[in-house]
């Protein structure tokens, strides 16, 4: 078909310009992202993400990971040969799953005419089906590593006084500076959990000065828990004086030791089932936990004299993946009235979870690797009660 003006008179049909319009609004969106900071292409970031262009759902993408040698030495003239230690090798997969976003455009929608496409309930549309795309994959990185997406418990908890459930916690288990301590020492010894054997200490992961270090991401509750702590006041209040980004002004992430503290969102929205994307979220975040196993936004939640927790977490490398499938498509659907008013869509291929790895071979045996959360461990401290 002939056009005057390309950008008045659009061919709805064209893959190119459909493809064209979703990336501008992905890529208009991509710096909101909570989690865009922790991805890379490799498991030494905290989400491993991976691209497969050509997979749509249903197909598989493989993460494989190498282990390391343990075995002895022969010493001396003690023989050598026969007695090599076999190679490990760990993996985890991951389902390819499609998602789709439909928007409602209304009756004022067709803009072909008027010569300027960015105005048009279309640009519109494109911007908030991307933005909304956004939260829906940041609160499936959430709901993961808090043990929610798909019913996928966190393999390891810690507590505070280990205590054992979410209903034994009690008003005082709540974050502080000697729990701070705590939790640094149960993360380099990979034992002494309320939920959880002994395990492989997390990877740490690499910031962009080359340091190593752990993430400790904090429920809302818990941070302020931790501003209150008379310990910790003192403390941070002479590592700054000045009161310069200091986190208990301004709540900026503070290291100590390596361990970096930083807070999480909160959670707004209602979730009919615990899939990826069966959630409406207006705002992406960490949800409380309560002694039911019930998250927010879940019907029950919070029933009256239930404890409900914050549910802080541990990240080490390679904690989540993340893979997506074929590149989002956009399609446009018009009312059989005469196209009065019409319909958008945003189609996405992905999926996301934490990462749980398979032993190939066979697993260490004290550092534990294989059937358990590889780069997540969990932090329950009291919350409140329900009314």
């Amino acid at each position: 078909m002939a056009v005057e003006n390309e950008t008045a008179f659009v061919d709805y049909d064209s893959d190119l310009i459909r493809k064209g319009w979703v990336k501008e609004g992905l890529i208009q969106n991509a710096h909101k992202s909570f989690w865009a900071p922790y991805t890379g292409n490799s498991g030494e970031s905290v989400v491993y993400q991976k691209n497969m262009t050509g997979v749509k759902e249903g197909n598989t993408i493989i993460f494989d990971y190498d282990g390391y040698l343990t075995g002895e030495m022969a010493l001396d003239r003690e023989q050598a040969w026969g007695k090599g230690e076999g190679k490990r090798k760990f993996s985890g997969s991951l389902k390819i799953r499609r998602g789709r976003i439909p928007v409602n455009n209304g009756d004022k929608f067709n803009g072909k005419e008027i010569g300027d496409l960015s105005i048009t309930e279309h640009s519109d549309s494109r911007r908030k089906l991307a933005d909304l795309w956004g939260r829906h994959k940041d609160q499936a990185h959430f709901d993961s590593v808090q043990g929610r997406l798909d019913s996928l418990t966190n393999s390891h908890v810690i507590r505070p006084n280990n205590r054992a459930t979410v209903g034994d916690l009690i008003p005082t288990d709540v974050m502080s500076y000697d729990f701070l301590l705590e939790l640094n020492e149960k993360m380099l010894e990979g034992d002494g959990f309320a939920v959880g054997s002994k395990r492989m200490p997390l990877k740490p992961f690499q910031i962009q000065n080359g340091e190593v270090i752990w993430n400790l991401l904090l429920d809302n509750t818990a941070f302020f828990q931790l501003k209150k702590d008379a310990r910790f006041q003192d403390l941070v209040a002479q590592g700054d004086v000045r009161g310069m980004n200091n986190f208990l002004f301004k709540g900026q992430p503070i290291q100590i030791g390596q361990l970096m503290v930083s807070v999480a969102p909160i959670f707004f929205g209602t979730s009919t089932d615990r899939r990826a994307g069966k959630t409406k979220p207006e705002i992406s975040g960490f949800r409380k936990l309560d002694e039911d196993g019930l998250y927010t936004g879940e019907v029950g939640f919070g029933a009256s004299t239930k404890i409900i927790a914050s549910r802080s977490v541990l990240l080490g490398a390679g904690a989540l993946q993340y893979g997506m499938g074929m590149e989002p498509d956009y399609n446009l659907e018009f009312s059989p009235d005469h196209k009065i008013t019409s319909e958008s869509l945003l189609e996405v291929w992905f999926n996301v979870q934490k990462t749980q790895l398979l032993p190939e071979s066979v697993d260490y045996d004290e550092a534990r690797i294989g059937n358990m959360d590889y780069g997540v461990v969990a932090v329950d401290t009291y919350a409140s009660v329900g009314v």
